[in-house]
């Protein structure tokens, strides 16, 4: 027997496994600050347009001024309180984060539950995987969930708008919440392959400069 501690084969199995599926996700929080900024700028505009086209698209469906101001004015506090913490990263994105999935809800509200109003959701997975941090990306991911179920349940005209999801809400976020997983995967998947590629030209200019 080898020196030190023999750990039973299942617990070795499974500290090989934890090992193998930390090294397969991405690490997060490895972009260069100027990239990272770059692409926090797009994101905060985009929430910015959305808080516009909030606004409008509540127009065109009816509803009065004010109420279509209010679809669009808390996107827009949530953008300016993004812009108020500078350069803390990690709230400045869960911020954006908050917001742009906040304006799916939004959108999906306003256009009564129609199922085409929910691919937002799906799209803005995808897109705030551009920050590659764990944090703002799972806040994303849970938003989806606990908006389909609890907001189902108070509010399931406001969410939903076909019988079987108004009666079972929170079946119909575990099923949301599944394809909102596989747009999280695919999108990690890609956001594990940029963190390989810039570590592997870390490594190649180092050995070009030794």
């Amino acid at each position: 027997m080898s020196e030190g501690v023999a750990y039973p084969l299942p617990a070795r199995v499974s500290r090989r496994s934890l090992a193998a599926l930390r090294s397969a996700l991405p690490r997060g929080r490895t972009l260069p600050e100027e990239t990272w900024n770059t692409r926090h700028r797009v994101l905060l505009g985009l929430l910015f347009l959305h808080a516009v086209g909030l606004t409008v698209f509540g127009l065109a469906h009816g509803y009065d001024l004010v109420h279509a101001i209010g679809h669009g004015g808390p996107v827009a506090a949530i953008g300016g309180l993004a812009l108020l913490v500078g350069r803390r990263r990690r709230v400045a994105a869960a911020l954006v984060s908050l917001g742009l999935i906040t304006s799916s809800a939004l959108l999906v509200h306003i256009w009564d539950g129609v199922i085409e109003g929910h691919f937002h959701f799906f799209v803005m997975i995808m897109v705030l995987s551009l920050y590659e941090d764990w944090f703002p990306f799972l806040l994303a991911a849970a938003y989806v969930v606990v908006h389909h179920g609890l907001t189902g349940a108070l509010d399931p005209g406001g969410v939903y708008n076909h019988s079987d999801a108004i009666a079972h809400p929170w079946k119909w976020a575990a099923i949301h919440g599944l394809f909102v997983t596989g747009a999280g995967i695919a999108s990690i998947a890609a956001w594990r392959l940029n963190e390989a590629l810039r570590a592997e030209t870390r490594e190649a200019y180092s050995r070009a400069y030794e």
